[in-house]
Protein backbone atom coordinates (compact mmCIF):
# COMPACT_ATOMS: atom_id res chain seq x y z
CA UNK A 1 0.00 0.00 0.00
CA UNK A 2 1.25 3.28 -0.96
CA UNK A 3 1.48 5.88 1.90
CA UNK A 4 0.48 9.40 1.89
CA UNK A 5 2.17 11.72 -0.70
CA UNK A 6 4.03 14.44 1.75
CA UNK A 7 5.82 17.26 -0.29
CA UNK A 8 9.40 17.82 0.48
CA UNK A 9 12.04 20.15 -0.08
CA UNK A 10 15.12 18.86 -2.29
CA UNK A 11 18.15 20.84 -3.43
CA UNK A 12 19.17 20.44 -7.10
CA UNK A 13 22.62 19.35 -7.66
CA UNK A 14 24.03 19.71 -11.25
CA UNK A 15 25.03 15.90 -11.74
CA UNK A 16 24.96 12.67 -9.44
CA UNK A 17 27.86 10.42 -10.37
CA UNK A 18 27.89 7.19 -9.61
CA UNK A 19 24.94 7.29 -7.88
CA UNK A 20 22.12 4.41 -7.22
CA UNK A 21 18.66 6.13 -7.54
CA UNK A 22 15.84 4.61 -6.79
CA UNK A 23 12.66 6.95 -6.99
CA UNK A 24 8.98 5.29 -5.91
CA UNK A 25 10.11 1.66 -5.41
CA UNK A 26 7.37 1.76 -2.41
CA UNK A 27 5.44 4.66 -1.38
CA UNK A 28 5.44 8.17 -2.38
CA UNK A 29 8.37 10.61 -2.95
CA UNK A 30 8.87 14.10 -4.99
CA UNK A 31 11.61 16.03 -5.73
CA UNK A 32 11.25 20.35 -6.37
CA UNK A 33 7.45 20.29 -6.65
CA UNK A 34 7.41 23.85 -8.45
CA UNK A 35 8.72 22.62 -11.78
CA UNK A 36 5.82 19.79 -12.10
CA UNK A 37 5.14 18.78 -15.50
CA UNK A 38 2.34 20.58 -17.57
CA UNK A 39 -1.01 19.52 -16.20
CA UNK A 40 -0.74 15.63 -17.34
CA UNK A 41 -3.46 14.81 -14.56
CA UNK A 42 -3.67 12.94 -11.46
CA UNK A 43 -5.67 9.29 -12.09
CA UNK A 44 -8.02 8.88 -9.35
CA UNK A 45 -6.24 7.03 -5.85
CA UNK A 46 -7.03 3.88 -5.20
CA UNK A 47 -10.01 2.86 -3.08
CA UNK A 48 -8.92 3.87 0.75
CA UNK A 49 -6.18 6.44 -0.32
CA UNK A 50 -6.56 9.70 -0.06
CA UNK A 51 -6.39 11.97 -3.45
CA UNK A 52 -3.47 13.62 -4.78
CA UNK A 53 -3.44 17.12 -5.31
CA UNK A 54 -0.84 17.96 -7.82
CA UNK A 55 1.76 20.75 -8.23
CA UNK A 56 1.30 24.05 -10.07
CA UNK A 57 2.33 24.12 -13.22
CA UNK A 58 2.56 26.24 -16.39
CA UNK A 59 -0.18 25.91 -18.81
CA UNK A 60 -0.35 22.82 -21.34
CA UNK A 61 1.13 23.36 -24.61
CA UNK A 62 -0.84 24.61 -27.26
CA UNK A 63 -2.06 23.35 -30.87
CA UNK A 64 1.27 23.09 -32.83
CA UNK A 65 1.64 22.55 -36.49
CA UNK A 66 4.25 19.74 -37.81
CA UNK A 67 6.22 20.16 -40.44
CA UNK A 68 7.37 17.05 -42.14
CA UNK A 69 5.97 13.83 -43.52
CA UNK A 70 2.37 13.55 -43.21
CA UNK A 71 1.72 9.88 -41.80
CA UNK A 72 -2.22 9.27 -41.60
CA UNK A 73 -3.16 7.62 -38.38
CA UNK A 74 -3.63 4.01 -39.35
CA UNK A 75 -1.23 3.62 -41.94
CA UNK A 76 2.40 2.04 -41.01
CA UNK A 77 4.66 4.33 -39.12
CA UNK A 78 7.35 1.83 -40.17
CA UNK A 79 6.91 2.51 -44.17
CA UNK A 80 7.16 6.21 -43.39
CA UNK A 81 9.89 6.35 -41.66
CA UNK A 82 11.78 3.11 -44.49
CA UNK A 83 10.75 6.12 -47.18
CA UNK A 84 12.70 9.35 -45.17
CA UNK A 85 15.95 10.29 -44.95
CA UNK A 86 17.96 10.36 -41.47
CA UNK A 87 16.62 13.27 -39.44
CA UNK A 88 13.49 13.71 -40.96
CA UNK A 89 10.38 14.86 -38.91
CA UNK A 90 7.03 12.48 -39.25
CA UNK A 91 4.28 13.88 -38.23
CA UNK A 92 1.52 11.71 -37.19
CA UNK A 93 -2.03 11.85 -37.81
CA UNK A 94 -4.99 11.88 -34.57
CA UNK A 95 -5.99 8.72 -34.35
CA UNK A 96 -4.60 5.35 -33.56
CA UNK A 97 -1.96 3.31 -34.76
CA UNK A 98 -2.79 0.13 -33.19
CA UNK A 99 -0.55 -2.79 -33.34
CA UNK A 100 2.75 -1.22 -34.41
CA UNK A 101 6.80 -1.06 -33.75
CA UNK A 102 8.51 1.20 -35.33
CA UNK A 103 12.39 1.44 -35.80
CA UNK A 104 13.69 4.36 -36.45
CA UNK A 105 16.42 5.69 -38.42
CA UNK A 106 18.94 8.08 -36.89
CA UNK A 107 17.58 11.93 -36.05
CA UNK A 108 14.30 11.36 -36.95
CA UNK A 109 11.12 13.38 -34.93
CA UNK A 110 8.24 11.54 -34.41
CA UNK A 111 6.00 14.62 -33.15
CA UNK A 112 1.63 13.69 -32.35
CA UNK A 113 -1.17 15.74 -33.65
CA UNK A 114 -2.82 18.17 -30.66
CA UNK A 115 -6.14 19.46 -29.81
CA UNK A 116 -6.99 22.73 -29.41
CA UNK A 117 -6.22 23.02 -25.98
CA UNK A 118 -2.67 20.81 -26.43
CA UNK A 119 -4.34 17.74 -25.99
CA UNK A 120 -2.33 14.64 -27.35
CA UNK A 121 -4.42 13.28 -30.24
CA UNK A 122 -2.15 10.59 -31.91
CA UNK A 123 -2.44 7.07 -30.06
CA UNK A 124 0.16 3.92 -30.39
CA UNK A 125 -1.59 1.18 -28.95
CA UNK A 126 0.04 -2.35 -28.88
CA UNK A 127 -3.26 -4.01 -28.24
CA UNK A 128 -1.47 -6.18 -25.42
CA UNK A 129 0.64 -8.34 -27.33
CA UNK A 130 3.48 -6.30 -29.25
CA UNK A 131 6.15 -6.11 -27.12
CA UNK A 132 7.38 -2.14 -27.94
CA UNK A 133 6.08 0.82 -29.56
CA UNK A 134 9.86 2.06 -30.47
CA UNK A 135 13.28 -0.01 -30.65
CA UNK A 136 16.11 0.82 -31.78
CA UNK A 137 19.52 2.01 -30.67
CA UNK A 138 20.60 4.98 -33.12
CA UNK A 139 21.55 8.07 -31.98
CA UNK A 140 19.11 11.37 -31.92
CA UNK A 141 15.59 10.05 -31.91
CA UNK A 142 13.10 12.75 -30.64
CA UNK A 143 9.18 11.41 -29.64
CA UNK A 144 7.20 13.65 -28.74
CA UNK A 145 3.41 14.40 -27.92
CA UNK A 146 1.78 10.80 -28.55
CA UNK A 147 -0.27 8.73 -26.39
CA UNK A 148 1.92 5.30 -26.04
CA UNK A 149 -0.12 2.45 -24.63
CA UNK A 150 -1.02 -0.93 -23.61
CA UNK A 151 2.36 -2.64 -24.78
CA UNK A 152 2.99 -6.02 -23.46
CA UNK A 153 6.28 -6.72 -21.59
CA UNK A 154 5.36 -9.95 -19.55
CA UNK A 155 3.02 -10.51 -17.39
CA UNK A 156 2.26 -12.06 -13.48
CA UNK A 157 3.93 -10.42 -9.91
CA UNK A 158 6.32 -11.27 -7.74
CA UNK A 159 9.64 -12.56 -8.97
CA UNK A 160 10.05 -12.21 -12.88
CA UNK A 161 11.46 -15.24 -14.38
CA UNK A 162 12.55 -13.25 -17.22
CA UNK A 163 13.43 -9.18 -17.43
CA UNK A 164 9.89 -7.21 -18.38
CA UNK A 165 9.77 -5.16 -21.38
CA UNK A 166 9.33 -1.98 -22.36
CA UNK A 167 7.39 0.35 -24.47
CA UNK A 168 10.37 2.28 -25.33
CA UNK A 169 13.25 0.53 -25.94
CA UNK A 170 16.42 2.31 -27.25
CA UNK A 171 19.23 0.30 -25.41
CA UNK A 172 22.44 1.23 -26.78
CA UNK A 173 21.54 4.37 -28.16
CA UNK A 174 22.49 8.03 -27.27
CA UNK A 175 20.86 11.41 -27.39
CA UNK A 176 17.26 10.17 -27.23
CA UNK A 177 14.51 12.96 -26.41
CA UNK A 178 11.15 11.58 -25.35
CA UNK A 179 9.15 14.69 -24.54
CA UNK A 180 5.68 15.80 -23.43
CA UNK A 181 3.91 12.21 -23.89
CA UNK A 182 1.74 9.73 -21.88
CA UNK A 183 3.12 6.62 -21.44
CA UNK A 184 1.07 4.76 -19.60
CA UNK A 185 -0.85 0.93 -19.32
CA UNK A 186 1.50 -0.99 -20.73
CA UNK A 187 2.85 -4.03 -18.95
CA UNK A 188 6.46 -3.78 -18.59
CA UNK A 189 8.34 -0.85 -18.38
CA UNK A 190 7.85 2.67 -20.08
CA UNK A 191 10.99 3.48 -21.40
CA UNK A 192 14.42 3.14 -20.60
CA UNK A 193 17.14 6.17 -20.30
CA UNK A 194 19.24 6.35 -22.47
CA UNK A 195 23.01 7.49 -22.53
CA UNK A 196 23.08 11.42 -22.40
CA UNK A 197 19.11 11.52 -23.04
CA UNK A 198 16.20 13.82 -22.06
CA UNK A 199 13.29 12.77 -20.58
CA UNK A 200 10.82 16.11 -20.26
CA UNK A 201 7.24 16.30 -19.25
CA UNK A 202 6.13 13.23 -19.91
CA UNK A 203 3.23 11.66 -17.75
CA UNK A 204 4.32 8.01 -16.84
CA UNK A 205 1.80 5.92 -15.00
CA UNK A 206 0.00 2.53 -14.06
CA UNK A 207 2.44 0.54 -16.20
CA UNK A 208 3.10 -3.23 -14.51
CA UNK A 209 6.57 -3.01 -13.93
CA UNK A 210 8.51 0.58 -13.81
CA UNK A 211 7.94 3.92 -15.14
CA UNK A 212 11.38 4.08 -16.04
CA UNK A 213 14.32 2.48 -15.72
CA UNK A 214 18.41 3.02 -16.52
CA UNK A 215 21.69 1.30 -15.29
CA UNK A 216 24.61 0.61 -15.86
CA UNK A 217 25.71 1.56 -19.09
CA UNK A 218 22.90 2.84 -19.71
CA UNK A 219 21.34 6.74 -18.51
CA UNK A 220 24.77 8.41 -18.50
CA UNK A 221 24.52 11.76 -18.33
CA UNK A 222 20.88 11.79 -19.18
CA UNK A 223 18.33 14.38 -17.81
CA UNK A 224 15.14 13.43 -16.38
CA UNK A 225 13.21 16.52 -15.56
CA UNK A 226 9.98 17.66 -14.99
CA UNK A 227 7.99 14.20 -15.30
CA UNK A 228 4.92 13.20 -13.32
CA UNK A 229 5.67 9.45 -12.38
CA UNK A 230 2.52 7.42 -10.57
CA UNK A 231 0.71 4.74 -10.00
CA UNK A 232 3.59 2.12 -11.61
CA UNK A 233 3.83 -1.52 -11.09
CA UNK A 234 0.43 -2.20 -11.53
CA UNK A 235 1.61 -5.83 -11.59
CA UNK A 236 2.34 -6.47 -8.02
CA UNK A 237 6.43 -7.28 -8.72
CA UNK A 238 8.65 -7.25 -5.89
CA UNK A 239 9.92 -4.01 -5.59
CA UNK A 240 12.79 -6.06 -3.82
CA UNK A 241 13.63 -7.41 -6.97
CA UNK A 242 13.21 -4.18 -8.28
CA UNK A 243 10.16 -2.28 -9.21
CA UNK A 244 7.92 1.16 -8.78
CA UNK A 245 8.80 4.09 -10.32
CA UNK A 246 12.30 5.08 -11.30
CA UNK A 247 15.18 2.78 -10.59
CA UNK A 248 18.40 3.47 -12.02
CA UNK A 249 21.66 2.19 -10.69
CA UNK A 250 25.39 3.19 -10.82
CA UNK A 251 24.33 5.68 -13.07
CA UNK A 252 26.95 8.76 -13.56
CA UNK A 253 26.11 12.56 -14.52
CA UNK A 254 22.28 11.76 -14.40
CA UNK A 255 20.42 15.16 -13.54
CA UNK A 256 16.86 14.37 -12.13
CA UNK A 257 15.59 17.93 -11.41
CA UNK A 258 11.50 18.68 -10.73
CA UNK A 259 10.09 15.22 -10.94
CA UNK A 260 6.35 14.40 -9.31
CA UNK A 261 6.89 10.93 -8.19
CA UNK A 262 3.87 9.54 -6.26
CA UNK A 263 2.00 6.57 -5.23
CA UNK A 264 4.23 3.54 -7.21
CA UNK A 265 4.21 0.25 -5.62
Amino acid sequence: MASLLKPTRSVRKPALAGMLLVLGMVGACTSDLTDAPETPGVPTPPVGEPPVTPPSSPEPPTAAICSGVSVPAGSSIQNAVNAAAQGATLCLGAGTYQNQTVSPKAGQQFVGARGAAGERLSVLDGGGTVPSAFVGSVANVRIEGLVIRNYFGGSGGGVPTTTPGMAIENYGSTGWQIVDNEIANNTGAGLRIANSSTTRRNFIHHNGWLGATCGGSQGTNAVVDSNEVSYNNTRGIDPNWGAGGIKCVIVGGLVFPGNFVHHNH
